[in-house]
């Protein structure tokens, strides 16, 4: 009896069974030796047949003669039937059903096209798997996300971080299963399939250079373009590309390329899809990393040498993910680089790179290990351009400057003016330093079972100490501390010595075991551990005359030097342990759970604000499962939830995602793919960025982690994405995404909160509401990229729009206003050209248009809002004494503009191999047309109004790198 179409879970029960009863032996008639067997899609050709009583087994062996059909059969199962069909001019199928009419007998067709005699669907058929790792061959390194399907592309999955994979309810019998991996052969492997029983098969693929993405195989692409929409993904070859005027490379600024991220100078703060820099997570090997700090052009968090992979989750992301309210940026290490054998070394302007990596045998285990360790060059050379860079962010601000070392004075003052705006009398001691190191390790256990463990640290400092000139200046008579006798009767301007630094530290470190459990298991269980600590120190001086014994000039005596030190630290420890199931060859389900811990510890400062410290731990459960389902060939449905139970409000908060997939490989106008996704996103622990009041700060915010308390709700948003991806022709690809993020629920610092005083009054830990205020907002925004790519060529262009919009508590009218980050309008182009000879020229492009906010953010924090009282508790002077212009009045940030951002870069790269040592070098310019784009402004008093003093970014800035791999 055949299959209904209408019936598909009954055909899939079909293909997964193959009957063998225990005393009888299985035959096959294969024609290979007179011609091909016939392929499983000709059904074009005819054949006539005519059988009147004759044996079973001999009516199949005529069949298999007449179409050259591979078969196979139990013979137990035909023994003692007889057959009785008469057919002209019909197909395989239609004669091999006739065949088997009336024996309660029925067949499916396996992929490699091998005709398979089963029993019939009322009877319980029997299932078999696949199950395996793909490895590198030379290597033996496990390759994730590897494509392995069958050859017929009735089923396929890939391969998890470790290299596993398996297939479920395979029907026994032989199966040809294809592993494609881009820069590798296609390996095509022949499995038989025992019922009831996991095959096992360790695949390895030969490296091999690609330049384009895998072909479309029987119009089918190995892994269907849909599963990488939504997100986005860097190599190690792009992360390795130095950074724009550094010649180093620099994740924050790689992963800036990527569509629909962005960063923001003079900090490389990542911002996703509208996103604040804290609404999103880093994990490096599924472990957080917290505030890893890229500054400008002189610090970059990791070593480029040591990580594999950057994927960068965007809106609608899935369960198995993660809860943040914009998005995840995962990071992997990479444990064995192919142009890599022993040794790499990279030198540039900003830092040394050293790379080791081995393979080893310890007790009969096959171990792979890498290390990596950096270290900035700014002690051995202070490039010029950079240097000038930490001149002009670290310039005096004479409002700020005010609140620190004249609080009893206008801003107007002249001495104030000659010794806070005054740029060309500074004198400059900037510091830019950096470190870190990466160590991980692979132990196969067995050929299934694999333990991976890796650690990270990194140290990074920053800061400009700054010192006023003497000279001679007239008598201000409204400020003895600014002045000094002179034997002539003129004085001296009292010089203000400022200290500014800010110090970072970052150590993660985890233990990782995956292996295949089951027939349908892939399991994991992860151990991890992270810790972060942020200082910052800014120090101002009050200066004051002392007399001499002899009554010659007075000198300068430093007194009443405040030291408030900011500081952040957060520990983290976490357990998970994960399984993927697959239920059947069309269904698997994803589920996960685990438990953190999480203590952090802050201290805050500064003129405008009294001291405020917080101390709080926190627990939290996790449970999440996501369930994908093939609905055909081309549509599949996900779906998944988390379960987050915070212990400090005894709460359970759920997050459902949704997300469905379409795959049209091959029409008319090229293939096409389609994702719709969205859901309920909350985040547990939240960066605040608090901003520094220092005239002279470097670094605008000092970020803080907080887990929330009992006293705040989580914060919550719904998204709404469409992403889509059209390949028109061979190297070509366009990319479409949307998306549209409701935030009924932030969280903000309430910033006229603070400066009242009210946060710190009492004793003990204060509740986070007395300083943390609810706040809602919106993100839309859309792209569109263009990329071809060919032998010689890699170009894309892309356009990305946007507009990110929320409320500030207790300011702005508590309005709706633009954030800092958004950019309204932004062009990026990118493209690189071999040459030949080894020679590649390269270059980028980017522009942008409308960004607002353009004054210092400590302008719209702390000059805004409502005054503090001078009888409420904790009243701060400064905050009342502070001058706040008319005009401006930073109100209303949105009509602040900036002007537009442009930046071209070009460069010449050079690689060439000379027996096992690879050589190359990169020769940059930055910013070509040696424009100044403007970050911010600062407000010089003028004898009418104010005027502005821009911070740019460095002009024309050439740099060379040199690399050597063994």
């Amino acid at each position: 009896m055949a299959f209904r179409s209408s019936i598909p879970w009954l055909l899939v029960a079909a293909v997964l069974g193959l009957l063998v009863r225990p005393a009888g032996s299985a035959m096959a008639q294969d024609t290979s030796d007179t011609a091909p067997p016939l392929a499983a899609a000709d059904t074009d050709s005819l054949y006539s047949i005519a059988l009147r009583g004759v044996s079973l087994p001999r009516a199949l062996e005529r069949f298999a003669a007449v179409t050259r059909a591979s078969i196979a059969y139990d013979t137990d199962l035909v023994r003692g039937q007889r057959s009785f069909c008469t057919r002209r001019s019909a197909p395989p199928r239609e004669l091999l059903r006739c065949i088997l009419d009336g024996t309660g007998l029925d067949y499916v067709l396996t992929s490699n096209g091998t005709y398979v005699v089963v029993g019939s669907a009322r009877q319980q058929p029997r299932y078999g798997q696949i199950a395996g790792v793909v490895v590198d061959e030379s290597t033996g390194e496990p390759l994730p996300d590897a494509n392995v399907i069958l050859a017929d592309a009735s089923t396929g999955t890939s391969t998890n971080p470790s290299g596993l994979f398996h297939l479920s309810d395979l029907v026994e019998g032989p199966h040809e299963v294809m592993v494609s991996y881009v820069g590798y052969e296609m390996a095509v492997v022949r499995v038989d399939v025992e019922p009831g029983e996991k095959t096992k098969r360790r695949i390895e693929l030969t490296p091999r250079p690609l330049l384009t993405e895998p072909v479309i195989v029987d119009g089918l692409q190995p892994r269907l373009p849909s599963s990488s929409l939504g997100r986005e993904e860097a190599k190690a070859g792009d992360l390795e590309q130095p950074s724009a005027g550094t010649g180093t490379g620099d994740i924050a600024r790689t992963a800036g390329t990527l569509m629909g991220v962005a960063t923001q100078s003079p900090l490389a703060d990542l911002h996703i899809q509208g996103g604040a820099s804290g609404e999103h997570e880093m994990v490096l090997d599924g472990a957080p990393v917290r505030n890893p700090v890229s500054v400008g052009r002189l610090i970059s968090a990791f070593s480029p040498l040591a990580l594999g992979r950057l994927t960068t989750h965007k809106a609608g992301y899935g369960a198995m993910e993660g809860s943040f309210l914009s998005g995840v940026v995962e990071l992997e290490h990479d444990l064995t680089r192919r142009d890599t054998r022993w040794v790499s070394m990279s030198a540039d302007p900003v830092s040394t790179n050293a790379r080791a990596q081995g393979t080893t045998t310890i007790y009969g285990r096959p171990v792979t290990a890498m290390g990596t360790a950096r270290i900035g060059m700014w002690q051995v050379y202070q490039d010029p351009a950079l240097h000038e860079m930490i001149r002009d962010w670290s310039s005096l601000d004479p409002l700020l400057a005010r609140a620190w070392a004249y609080p009893a004075l206008p801003s107007s003052d002249a001495s104030f003016l000659s010794t806070a705006a005054s740029g060309s009398s500074y004198s400059h001691q900037p510091t830019a330093q950096f470190s870190d190191w990466h160590a991980a390790a692979r132990v196969e256990i067995t050929p299934y079972r694999y333990l991976f463990v890796s650690g990270y640290h990194g140290r990074s400092t920053i800061g400009a100490s700054l010192l006023t000139d003497v000279g001679s200046e007239p008598s201000a008579p409204n400020n003895p501390t600014s002045t000094s006798p002179t034997s002539d009767g003129t004085t001296q301007t009292a010089p203000a010595p400022s200290y500014d630094r800010y110090h970072w530290n970052n150590t993660v470190g985890q233990a990782r075991l995956e292996w295949l459990i089951g027939d349908r298991t892939i399991g994991s269980v992860q151990a991890y551990g992270s810790h972060y600590d942020a200082r910052s120190r800014y120090r101002v001086g009050e200066l004051e005359v002392q007399d001499t014994v002899d009554g010659g000039p007075g000198s300068y005596g430093l007194t009443g030097l405040w030291r408030p030190d900011d500081r952040n630290r957060i520990a983290e420890f976490g357990a998970k342990t994960r399984l993927d199931i697959g239920l059947s060859a069309h269904r698997r389900i994803d589920v996960e759970a685990g438990v953190e811990y999480l203590r952090s510890q802050f201290r805050v400062s500064n003129a405008f604000i009294p001291t405020l410290r917080h101390d709080l731990e926190a627990t939290r459960a996790i449970l999440a499962a996501n369930a994908e389902w093939a609905l055909n060939t081309s549509t599949f449905l996900e779906a998944g939830t988390r379960l987050t139970y915070v212990t400090s409000r005894q709460t359970v908060y759920t997050e459902p995602r949704l997300a469905i997939r379409y795959d049209a490989p091959d029409t008319p106008i090229g293939g096409y793919s389609v994702r719709l996704a969205g859901g309920i996103y909350r985040q547990f622990t939240s960066q605040f960025d608090i901003s520094r009041d220092g005239a002279s700060a470097v670094v605008p915010t000092a970020s803080v982690w907080l887990p929330t308390d009992h006293s705040l709700a989580p914060p919550r948003a719904y998204h709404l994405s469409a992403d889509g991806l059209w390949t028109p022709a061979p190297g070509w690809r366009v990319n479409l995404e949307t998306y549209a993020k409701f935030q009924p629920h932030l969280l903000a610092i309430d910033y006229p909160a603070l400066r009242s005083g009210i946060a710190v009054y009492g004793t003990g830990t204060p509740d986070q509401s007395r300083f943390i205020s609810s706040s809602n907002g919106r993100a839309v925004g859309a792209g569109l990229r263009v990329a071809y790519e060919s032998e010689d060529v890699e170009a894309s262009v892309s356009y990305h729009i946007s507009r990110s919009e929320r409320t500030f508590p207790n300011r702005f009218d508590e309005r709706r206003v633009p954030t800092p980050w958004n950019e309204p309008h932004r062009v990026d182009a990118q493209a690189e050209v071999d040459v030949g000879a080894g020679f590649s020229l390269q270059t980028s492009w980017t522009g942008i248009w409308g960004r607002a906010w353009g004054f210092r953010k400590a302008y719209y924090d702390y000059l805004t809002g409502p005054r503090p009282a001078r009888t409420t508790v904790g009243y701060n002077r400064v905050a009342s004494f502070i001058e706040r212009p008319s005009t401006p009045n930073f109100n209303r940030p949105s009509t602040d503009r900036l002007p537009a951002f442009l930046n071209i870069d070009a460069g010449l790269g050079y690689n060439r191999t000379f027996g096992n040592v690879e050589l190359g070098a990169l020769l940059q310019v930055s910013n070509v047309l040696n424009r100044r784009n403007i970050i911010d402004r600062s407000l010089l008093p003028a004898t009418f109004g104010y005027d502005m003093r821009p911070r740019t970014l460095p002009g024309r800035l050439p740099t060379l790198s040199l690399t050597a791999s063994y």
